[in-house]
């Protein structure tokens, strides 16, 4: 795995006049996330490609104890976050949904486009991440 702390990665493309561009992400590893949720658990949405709404739905892990809260994100492709919502789950819950109107954190209507999502689980034993899935706008 990563060591923990601060990284970047860069991308080098070109195009087929042979111009090139670069776009660095920076990104933090932390040690008090588990990364993949065991395969038990996982993201989905109910609408992909979607135009006007779309549910994300997370399953938990059979060995997430206790899970309290999730929080969704929405990245654009240069891996902005573009929508995050908490939402409180019960105890005893063993999946979670969140009806999404494709809409920003500015409430404005998100372009058309690739996106990203995930969820982040917080459980009495620690914090678990989805992987990011993938999610088409096209009204």
């Amino acid at each position: 795995g990563m060591s923990r702390g601060l990284h970047k990665a860069s991308l080098r493309v070109w195009d087929v006049n042979n111009n090139y561009t670069v776009s660095d992400v920076h990104f933090i590893v932390r040690s008090d996330y588990h990364t993949g949720m065991n395969t038990d658990g996982y993201i989905t949405s109910t609408q992909n490609p979607a135009s006007t709404t779309t549910s994300l739905i997370t399953y938990f892990p059979q060995n997430a104890s206790e899970p309290g809260m999730v929080v969704y994100e929405v990245y654009d492709t240069r891996g902005r976050v573009v929508y995050k919502q908490s939402v409180n789950v019960d105890a005893s819950a063993r999946s979670s949904m969140l009806q999404w109107n494709l809409c920003g954190n500015d409430g404005q209507p998100l372009p058309d486009g690739l996106y990203f999502y995930r969820a982040v689980v917080n459980t009495a034993d620690g914090r678990y991440e989805t992987d990011a899935q993938k999610i088409i706008i096209s009204r």
